[in-house]
């Protein structure tokens, strides 16, 4: 994601969607995916403009219980959705003052760079009454720049918006707010010490601290994911006030996880709510408490025994960037478990058999590619790195369906010529698939002392040449050039998206395409395509 705070920093040609997008749910979703197509059949980049905090808390500084997601999160499913040039307005007194007609004609419609507009079914600004619809239509016509109005959207006969989730959660109607968020509603923090009663008398639980800004679901107990150090465990949350325990008025955020153990005190988590199971109750005695909780903890392993939700896994090292969850509930259209195992050194990952026993499938990124060559049947044509492992017919197998996105992807760019940066595997992946098809494949390792003169070397390609970037994300890729090239950047790296976005010579993009396509092979390996 890339964040700008003016128009100005913006170099190339774009579409501009207003917005504050507060829960990126089904309704924003519709408009981004129209909105992002529309971009790319135009060739302008997709920008979309919000404010850093909802104007409702420049009039009401105090307030709480209203944002849906938290800035951080909200980046994130933008991206998801394909919106990588955010700008960043900060809502204060200055902006207040402008009515709708000042707002847009100082900000938005005096830059030469806005070549594309599109509004959402219910956009309004300004701080008087002004029509701000008719008003970008008049200034947007004046300048020949085109506009396009979305309508509303509608799921299960309701217009899905932000009002609605918050009233539902307000309502403890998780399943509903779930199904308009096209997500479970989360809540992050970090984990607080409380009064220590449960973990003495009861059952131990996390207390969570959380933005008071954040849209806190209905008082009472839920069915909950927990989710700490990339893994999701079962648990039960309770919202509410202790009344049993506490006579006073604060408001906690309660978790037991399930077969749980660990001294989590200090680590930051997130809860993923699923399912009101009742409301909160004041009952006579610690005992009475005690066996209310058994009963709902029964429950609570009924409801996980009946739900179907795929999880999966990651296996690598320093993968806590790993975009993978994201694009795997979008093309399932549902929440999943993914779990991040991050390991340090090869010798402490599990076997492959123990993986599938617990997972419905997993995945390998490095560099632990070639790990599981000896423990599972290779199915696909390339034998020296794997990345997928499943399990048919009580049989182990693996594929690479790195190879087969990556194969899609080069024969749609119809390239001669390609420039790898770095040697992994990805590299010699792709210099294999350059021999398959017929392709001239130059690798650079990142010790190799070209790289530090990559301007001169890049300035000697042929025309239209594709240049991959399979290094780590610690490597800094970037270069100059006035050659017309396709610069593939296998990671997802905002500043450099940022920077080679100011080339017009230059065709960008990033790892997450390959990432849909090695999704997309991945779930028909674990059968979950069809689920």
């Amino acid at each position: 994601m890339i964040l700008y705070t003016s128009f100005d920093e913006i170099s190339r040609p774009y579409g501009l969607l207003i917005g504050n997008y507060d829960g990126v749910h089904t309704g924003h979703q519709d408009v981004l995916k129209d909105f992002v197509k529309a971009c790319e059949r135009q060739n302008i980049l997709p920008v979309l403009l919000t404010f850093k905090e909802h104007p409702k808390f420049f009039f009401q500084p105090q307030a709480k219980n209203f944002k849906i997601t938290s800035n951080e999160r909200k980046r994130s499913l933008l991206f998801q959705f394909g919106l990588s040039h955010l700008v960043e307005f900060i809502f204060d007194e200055n902006l207040q003052k402008h009515s709708a007609r000042e707002f847009l004609e100082q900000y938005i419609f005096n830059q030469k760079n806005l070549k594309f507009m599109a509004l959402g079914h219910d956009f309004a600004l300004g701080s008087g009454k002004e029509d701000s619809l008719n008003l970008c239509k008049e200034l947007a016509s004046q300048r020949g720049i085109p506009l396009s109005l979305h309508k509303s959207f509608m799921q299960a006969e309701q217009i899905v918006s932000s009002t609605l989730i918050r009233n539902l959660l307000d309502e403890g109607e998780l399943s509903r707010a779930n199904k308009f968020l096209g997500r479970n509603y989360l809540l992050e923090g970090h984990v607080v010490r409380g009064k220590q009663i449960g973990s003495k008398e009861l059952v131990p639980t996390i207390n969570l601290n959380f933005d008071p800004r954040r849209k806190i679901p209905k008082v009472g107990v839920y069915a909950t994911f927990t989710k700490i150090d990339g893994r999701y465990y079962h648990s039960i949350t309770n919202i509410g006030h202790n009344p049993t325990i506490s006579s006073g008025n604060l408001k906690t955020v309660e978790t037991f996880i399930l077969d749980f153990s660990q001294d989590v005190y200090d680590s930051e988590v997130s809860i993923e709510f699923l399912e009101f199971i009742r409301e909160e109750q004041k009952f006579d005695s610690l005992d009475k408490l005690g066996e209310q909780i058994k009963l709902d903890v029964e429950k609570v392993r009924n409801y996980f025994k009946k739900i179907n939700r795929p999880h999966l896994a990651l296996v690598g090292k320093n993968i806590k960037h790993s975009q993978s969850q994201n694009i795997y509930e979008r093309l399932l259209n549902k929440s999943i478990s993914y779990d991040l195992l991050d390991y340090e050194s090869e010798s402490e990952i599990a076997p492959a058999d123990g993986l599938l026993k617990k997972y419905d499938g997993f995945s390998i990124t490095a560099p632990y590619k070639t790990h599981f060559l000896r423990e599972s049947e290779v199915t696909c044509d390339y034998k020296k790195a794997v990345n997928t492992v499943y399990k048919k017919d009580s049989n182990i197998y693996s594929t690479n369906t790195d190879l087969l996105g990556c194969e899609e992807i080069l024969l749609k760019l119809k390239a001669s010529n390609i420039l790898v940066l770095g040697d992994g595997a990805m590299a010699k992946m792709i210099e294999y698939l350059g021999t398959k098809l017929g392709i001239s494949v130059k690798i650079i390792s990142r010790r190799n002392e070209l790289l530090d003169k990559l301007d001169q070397f890049i300035g000697n390609l042929p025309q239209n040449s594709l240049v991959i970037n399979s290094c780590s994300r610690s490597y800094e890729f970037k270069f100059k050039t006035n050659s017309h090239l396709i610069v593939w950047d296998l990671n997802y790296n905002a500043d450099s998206a940022g920077w080679f976005s100011q080339f017009s010579n230059i065709q960008y993009f990033d790892g997450i395409g390959l990432l849909e396509l090695q999704a997309k092979y991945a779930l028909k390996h674990w059968n979950l395509d069809s689920k």
